[in-house]
């Protein structure tokens, strides 16, 4: 009559089933019949600054998620996913020039090879960009600059190119210490760089397809569907001033993981602010073709 089903579990039952699971060395758990191949991203670190608790909370649910997901049976391909090729970069390079005008990573005559050693420390990096990063918000002259020396990285200037090398070794090294001390791993230490070369045929085949449009300078793609109980704005993928976005990074990054995985299913781990973001790249990749129908 009060509508409740009470079940009463004989003690030898518990008993024999609580130590059939301890003589399991699954715990009585099966692997799936259909193992998966998964990609899973989380840790997201920026190169050059130092972890905060969001990546501690990132690193240690994704790498949960992982060795479930393997206990299980699934192949799975842990990717760090660092963030080593924006502003941040433009911003340590535009500083230390100011600093260090001398090195000769800023010459332009240089005609040797540039120095094997990295002419700082993690320490001094960590400072350089938190000092570089407020410097642009106050001077308009050195944001510029910083944007500048973004572009001219990302265009292939050797120095450029030679003394963000120098910023990875560091970087990539301390990196890998502090995640070991977490005991948190990664299959594959790929970064936003790696996605770079896959971009330009990528918008090609988008502009080709006519996926894209022209909006106040800008080239972005309408991932917005009937049925939105809210809008979901284009997913914005090149800039007014011809700059690509953290988008079109993750829509290449994604290219690159099926060309080298052919996943089932990817993963992010990330923070709930980023749901927006994540909701446009994923609405767009679908749309594209880039990863296959749910």
């Amino acid at each position: 009559a009060p509508g409740f089903l009470n079940l009463t579990l004989r003690d030898s039952y518990l008993t024999d089933y609580l130590s059939a699971m301890r003589e399991n060395t699954r715990l009585g758990l099966p692997t799936t019949e259909n193992p998966r191949t998964i990609v899973l991203d989380y840790g997201g670190p920026n190169v050059a600054k130092p972890l905060h608790v969001g990546h501690l909370r990132s690193a240690i649910i994704g790498d949960s998620v992982k060795r479930i997901c393997r206990f299980f049976g699934d192949r799975v391909v842990g990717d760090v996913q660092m963030g080593d090729w924006g502003l941040q970069m433009g911003l340590i390079i535009a500083e230390l020039h100011e600093r260090r005008p001398d090195l000769p990573f800023f010459y332009s005559s240089l005609t040797g090879e540039y120095p094997a050693e990295a002419p700082f420390t993690i320490s001094e990096l960590e400072e350089i960009y938190p000092a570089a990063s407020a410097k642009a918000k106050e001077d308009p002259a050195f944001a510029a600059k910083a944007h500048d020396a973004t572009f001219q990285l990302q265009s292939g200037h050797s120095g450029y190119r030679a003394l963000w090398e120098k910023i990875m070794q560091v970087s990539l090294a301390d990196l890998k210490r502090n995640y070991e001390k977490l005991n948190v791993s990664f299959d594959v230490w790929f970064g936003e760089s790696d996605a770079q070369p896959f971009i330009e045929p990528m918008l090609a085949g988008f502009r080709e397809r006519g996926l894209t449009r022209q909006s106040d300078g800008a080239e972005v793609m309408d991932v917005a569907e009937e049925g939105d109980a809210k809008e979901v704005p284009p997913c914005i993928l090149v800039k007014s001033d011809g700059a690509t976005l953290y988008a079109t990074t993750d829509l290449a990054t994604l290219v690159e993981r099926e060309r080298d995985f052919r996943p089932d299913k990817v993963l992010y781990i990330v923070d709930k602010r980023q749901s927006l973001h994540f909701e446009q790249v994923f609405r767009a990749a679908r749309k594209a073709g880039i990863v296959r129908p749910e």
